[in-house]
């Protein structure tokens, strides 16, 4: 039975209030990104060096902690999801400052392996600093090279070869990172995995502790449909592409169509609820 209180009401996304970039001197293994503040606190990502993220405190609040041992700030991580970040460990950032990509984690076995198509000629093919044709230069690859997706199977199988799209990835053993035009990469023979057609399910996360309040649209207006309880088990009807819906999950302002096990239809805040 649905708690009687209604549930919970959904928050509107926090608003950003400065900018901080991870400290180069975290180690390579990344800035833990916690649920509270405290090292204790349940890690919810992995940030890494020269990365930046947004504060979701206030400005003064924040700026006097920077640099501060035993200080924690509260941020959005790259998903968009809140949590805490060690104050020591992050800088003040300048939107005015460069635009080199952060440090990657390093590769694991489980990496796609691609190549830069042989249609890019002599010229070769630009790695730049973000995914357009106007940010900067990091370097040519000639044809042949061969790169580490750092994006979702699911993602690359998407994008490579069509026009208009661009791939995180870095030049294989270690070398730079950056973006590069999608239409200019190829897969490296059969590193691709099968695509996982398998229904996706994500639970109503505990945070939501009075329930959520699932509604008949995608919008803090539309009616409530029914009220779900803490670790409910959903089934994802929209978006049908897998890592469109992944990348959906903890976010502020997306919305997911689920199913419940008892067949009701409906959308739910994807801020509230979790894999």
């Amino acid at each position: 039975t649905p708690p009687d209180d209604g549930g919970v009401t959904e928050p509107p996304p926090p608003t950003p209030t400065m900018a901080v970039k991870v400290s180069q001197s975290v180690s390579s293994s990344g800035l833990r990104v916690r649920a509270t503040p405290s090292p204790s606190g349940r890690v919810i990502s992995v940030l890494y060096r020269g990365q930046v993220v947004h504060v979701i405190e206030p400005r003064e609040t924040a700026a006097a902690k920077i640099g501060q041992r035993n200080q924690w700030l509260h941020i959005l991580d790259s998903r968009g999801v809140p949590g805490y970040v060690a104050a020591w460990l992050v800088e003040s950032f300048d939107s005015g400052e460069d635009d080199t990509p952060p440090v990657q984690p390093p590769p694991d076995d489980g990496v796609l392996r691609l190549a830069v198509s042989s249609k890019v000629g002599t010229g070769g093919l630009r790695m730049r600093a973000a995914a357009s044709l106007q940010a900067k230069i990091l370097t040519v690859l000639p044809a042949g090279t061969v790169l580490e997706a750092l994006e979702s199977a699911d993602a690359v199988r998407r994008k490579v070869g069509v026009t208009g799209q661009w791939l995180h990835v870095r030049v294989a053993n270690g070398g730079q990172t950056g973006y590069v035009a999608a239409w200019y990469v190829e897969m490296l023979g059969d590193s691709l995995p099968p695509a996982d057609d398998s229904p996706l399910t994500v639970y109503v996360s505990a945070q939501a502790s009075a329930g959520l309040r699932m509604r008949s649209g995608p919008s803090l207006q539309d009616a409530i449909v029914t009220v779900l309880r803490p670790r409910t088990g959903l089934m994802v009807l929209e978006p049908a592409e897998r890592d469109l819906a992944l990348a959906r999950i903890g976010r502020y302002n997306q919305w997911l169509k689920v199913r419940t096990p008892d067949g009701k239809e409906g959308y739910v805040a994807a801020w509230y609820v979790q894999r």
